[in-house]
């Protein structure tokens, strides 16, 4: 379920950071509302470190260090640097990309999680009263064929 929350995060990353550059508004000062508004404190840290860099004048291809937090495909979409409307609208494809694996991730903890938990439940109920019944009598026909009980 961590990548649940991890790709819901970042598809809100990528939403507002296409909905501010959208409005025009400098990519530096993007990164930072975006990363706030996901919740992430890893992403916020990484997203300071790259709004620094872009206004050291800087670009976010180079980089000395990984920025791990930050979702690999919008980072590899401000490193691309293409133009402003065609990367607003990029990145509100792939917040539907995260959201989509988001959605899946909840999809199958919905439909299988019940059924894994019922075997894990249901099996362990039926070895603890096979083990309380059997034990038992396994030991009652182990001393009748020794010559049964003095």
């Amino acid at each position: 379920l961590r990548g649940l929350v991890c790709d819901g995060r970042s598809a809100t990353f990528a939403e507002v950071l296409s909905l501010l550059v959208r409005q025009q508004i400098p990519l530096d000062e993007c990164l930072m509302l975006a990363a706030d508004a996901s919740g992430d404190q890893g992403l916020r840290t990484d997203a300071q470190q790259l709004a620094d860099r872009l206004r050291a004048g800087g670009s976010p291809a180079e980089s000395s260090t990984r920025l791990s937090a930050i979702p690999p495909l919008v980072g590899w979409l401000l490193s691309a640097r293409g133009p402003l409307p065609a990367l607003s609208q990029t990145l509100s494809l792939t917040a539907d990309v995260y959201r989509q694996r988001a959605q899946r991730t909840v999809t199958w903890a919905v439909v299988y999680l019940p059924i894994v938990l019922s075997v894990l439940v249901g099996g362990t109920a039926t070895l603890i009263q096979a083990l309380a019944v059997f034990l038992p009598l396994s030991r009652l026909w182990y001393q009748l064929g020794m010559g049964g009980c003095r």
